[in-house]
């Protein structure tokens, strides 16, 4: 968490300041590198999620090193092999974008490959670098662009996010050489063997997760399709604001696939799953700083006020399940399960994206689908884990908040943050008695932490 705050302000810093100094072709072709980048993941077809699940709860002391290396190895190639054969397809396309996409296979496939394992081994240390390393190198990259070149070409960009990922990547490949050496033989060893365990167990989990990006990354591809750039770079701004509650989520969704590998109880998972929903509905107040800087910095893209807090609203129910259910379905290895309802999902949006644009033709129907199709997602996981059936109190809670968020949302950002988080602390006081005395006993015990630091008397 501590990581992810340093990285939420660098990343606040150039998602205000990128759209604001650059013209909106170039900031829109960043955005589409980043859009598509993220569907590179599916070129491993599953490899890294069958290591993950294979050493999920274990740690370095409990691995065998030889396989481990050789594992790692057989990934390295494998993604070789997809990056040479993309980056000729592309090349016959010339498009820049798809080129520099297809050149980044190799090395953001090796360091989502790195980042998954050591979310599941619980090397949480070496996790927080590398996503720490990715946000300063970018941000290097961006700032001096901008202020010290003074450019406005997207090519200095998306050559910067290209050279971003192979350094990250090359850092990661030392990390790991430190804790198990390898021979030059090992580090391009290729083994049918493991290739195919890993991809056959582990194809369900990363059809599943894929299903998820092309899910939330749905309403962007039909304002690609059906709307005009400026469009695109409004809403994909809306979405970089969006995806600043991955910096305060990360941390908890990432570390709880590792506890819940172990021995807990049910009612140890309600517990978090109901503080889950408390921190939830407080984080989504991050939606009105954002609305009151577009009042004040942002003008142009003012237009991307209502989509973000229809997307803010979808954010609070994806959180729940990417931090619970998501965790427990791959826990309880009930990926089949998981890939099966989630294909059911992806369906349901494209129907809610494509009938709200047929009725509203706006950028804000695609939110509002996304919107929806969270609530259905949370309802859905909710029924496949009976055994954690949520109170009447906690479901008051759940229905009260977004409605209560999207009605201050249209109130001045500074009016309605303040009424918004009033009303929280209320809610949370009456449905969430529980959460709401333990997140007092929380703070109370952090700050004769700080008192006791500094060598104050905590007695007094």
């Amino acid at each position: 968490m501590i990581v992810n705050v340093l990285n939420l302000v660098v990343t606040l810093i150039t998602n205000f300041v990128l759209p604001k100094h650059l013209s909106t072709e170039t900031y829109a072709a960043i955005k589409s590198y980043q859009f598509y980048i993220n569907y590179i993941g599916i070129l491993h077809l599953g490899y890294a999620d069958g290591m993950y699940l294979k050493y999920g709860g274990k740690s370095y002391t409990e691995i065998d090193t030889r396989v481990f290396k050789r594992e790692l190895s057989t990934l390295r190639i494998f993604q070789f092999i997809m990056c040479f054969v993309a980056t000729v397809v592309a090349l016959f396309m010339r498009d820049l974008v798809m080129v520099l996409v297809a050149l980044s296979i190799l090395p953001y496939n090796m360091f989502v490959g790195y980042k998954t394992i050591f979310q599941a081994i619980g090397d949480f240390d070496s996790y927080s670098k590398a996503i720490n390393a990715s946000t300063v190198i970018l941000f290097l990259i961006n700032m001096v662009s901008l202020f010290v070149l003074h450019i406005d070409k997207m090519q200095v960009y998306l050559y910067g996010y290209f050279v971003c990922y192979v350094l990250i990547w090359i850092a990661l490949e030392y990390r790991i050489s430190k804790t198990m050496y390898q021979e030059a033989k090992e580090y391009v060893a290729f083994d049918v063997k493991y290739f195919s365990e890993n991809i056959r167990s582990g194809i369900l989990l990363m059809l599943g997760n894929f299903s998820s990006i092309i899910l939330t990354g749905m309403d962007r591809w039909f304002i690609k399709f059906f709307m005009d750039t400026v469009a695109f770079a409004e809403y994909s701004f809306a979405v970089s604001i969006e995806n600043f509650i991955n910096f305060a989520v990360t941390p908890v969704s990432t570390t709880l696939y590792n506890y819940f590998c172990g021995s807990v109880t049910n009612q140890q998972i309600k517990q978090v799953r109901n503080l889950v929903s408390v921190f939830s509905a407080f984080l989504i107040t991050a939606a009105f700083p954002a609305k009151f800087i577009l009042e004040t910095y942002l003008n142009k893209y003012i237009a991307a006020a209502d989509v973000i807090f229809y997307l803010f609203v979808g954010q609070f129910f994806f959180i729940q399940v990417k931090s619970i259910y998501i965790n427990l379905y791959k826990a309880q290895r009930r990926q089949t399960v998981y890939f099966i309802k989630l294909s059911f999902i992806v369906l349901l949006g494209a129907v809610f994206n494509a009938v709200l644009y047929m009725l509203m033709k706006s950028k804000e129907a695609f939110a509002i689908g996304t919107m929806l199709t969270a609530c259905v997602w949370f309802v859905l996981s909710v029924m496949d884990f009976p055994t954690l059936k949520i109170e009447s109190r906690q479901w008051a809670y759940l229905l009260t908040i977004p409605v209560l968020f999207l009605l201050l949302g249209r109130f001045k950002a500074t009016v309605g943050m303040i009424l918004y988080l009033l009303a929280v602390a209320i809610l949370t006081y009456i449905f969430m008695r529980k959460e709401f005395d333990w997140g007092i006993a929380y703070i109370q015990r952090g700050v004769k932490t700080v008192r006791a630091y500094k060598g104050e008397n905590i007695n007094e």
